[in-house]
């Protein structure tokens, strides 16, 4: 009997529960669509004083339904002149973006396209002798001075028959042959000498345009990960770094930034791990109080450290140390420093797991 009344109780607190959610989800979807009647008059009302109106809104690739659902309520809503610029990064062409992009075309509303080149080989060349503190421009002169040096070589060839030209050719391989021994011997007999630029800088400049397509977020951190791999090293003794290209060519490359983000974040720690997957749900900057209560409720709820705050620093710690994470100016919050981070840190979810895990994050952030 004791355990009947127990079920009968049970399945009342159930029956309770559901009530309460269906009526918040009532009332969410009342204070949405009261949301999106009052922007629309709000837009409708700023758009009518003839004083040209820009909005933009970034990341619009992070966008959910309701917040897509808002901007189509505010672009119909506004009048001339008025104008919405929308930045986002590359999505499949069934994103709910440009899903509601593309039927916003149907209307009377005009869309112009803008795309973002990637950066070109000389300015990637100029970013990664930025990053290994290589001198640019004496690279330049060198390469310059060689490539002189081996057109003239060239001509002189040309103009030897026969016997002759066969001895001035191996005349002008031995001279070429000098060169390189006395840049080597100058600069020491490292894999790739940085002083020789078609074999040194311009060739890895190659390699990196070759693998990121001239992402600068891409190129750092593909070099941040071949000195990782110890495929890039710093000679401390010539104060310089030095690389094998035919080593670097061969590594394992991964496709896109994302997924090598993905990996970096697989390195650490688990509970950083954690964390990073639970500042990717909540948006690009999150409180650490917030995080530290949410940490304790999921995934620490035996932990000893009574303080949110100092929980959360604890565990993103080495996050902030590889470069993933930033603190923001007063300290209190965190920012992914790039929202490819972010993404590589949502992809760590799984696919089935991410409506229930944003579920249980938004539960507990009600409840407390």
């Amino acid at each position: 009997l004791f355990r009947n009344h127990h079920d009968q109780d049970e399945e009342k607190e159930r029956s309770d529960r559901s009530v309460n959610y269906e009526e918040d989800d009532f009332q969410s979807e009342s204070r949405s669509h009261r949301l999106n009647y009052l922007m629309k008059k709000f837009i409708h009302a700023i758009s009518t004083v003839g004083d040209p109106i820009v909005l933009l809104i970034d990341d619009m690739h992070w966008a959910d339904p309701s917040s897509l659902e808002l901007i189509r309520t505010l672009i119909l809503g506004a009048k001339n002149p008025f104008t919405f610029l929308f930045t986002y990064r590359p999505v499949q062409p069934s994103h709910p973006f440009l899903q509601m992009i593309q039927d916003l075309q149907h209307t009377h509303i005009s869309k112009t396209e803008i795309q973002l080149r990637n950066l070109r080989e000389e300015s990637v060349r100029e970013l990664v002798a930025n990053l290994l503190n290589i001198d640019s421009r004496k690279e330049r002169l060198l390469e310059r001075e060689f490539r002189n040096e081996m057109k003239e070589c060239e001509e002189v060839k040309d103009m030897g028959v026969g016997k002759e030209k066969s001895i001035i050719k191996a005349s002008c391989n031995c001279c070429m042959g000098s060169r390189r021994n006395k840049s080597k011997s100058k600069e020491g007999s490292e894999p790739e000498d940085l002083s020789h630029p078609c074999t040194s800088l311009q060739r890895l400049t190659s390699a990196v345009c070759s693998i990121t397509n001239g992402n600068p977020f891409f190129i750092r951190q593909q070099i941040i990960c071949w000195i990782d791999q110890g495929l890039l090293k710093l000679d401390v003794k010539q104060h310089r770094w030095v690389w094998d290209i035919e080593k670097i060519r061969e590594c394992t490359v991964l496709n896109d930034v994302v997924s090598m983000v993905s990996e970096k974040i697989r390195r650490l720690p688990e509970l950083t791990q954690h964390a990073l997957t639970i500042c990717a749900c909540i948006g690009s900057k999150i409180d650490l109080h917030i995080l530290g209560l949410l940490l304790r409720e999921i995934f620490l709820p035996q932990c000893d450290v009574d303080d949110n705050e100092i929980l959360a620093e604890r565990e993103i710690e080495c996050a902030i140390q590889e470069g993933l994470l930033v603190k923001s100016p007063d300290r209190t919050g965190v920012t992914f420093v790039h929202d490819s981070i972010q993404s590589a840190a949502y992809s760590l979810l799984d696919i089935d797991n991410q409506s229930s895990f944003h579920l249980q994050l938004g539960r507990l952030l009600q409840t407390k």
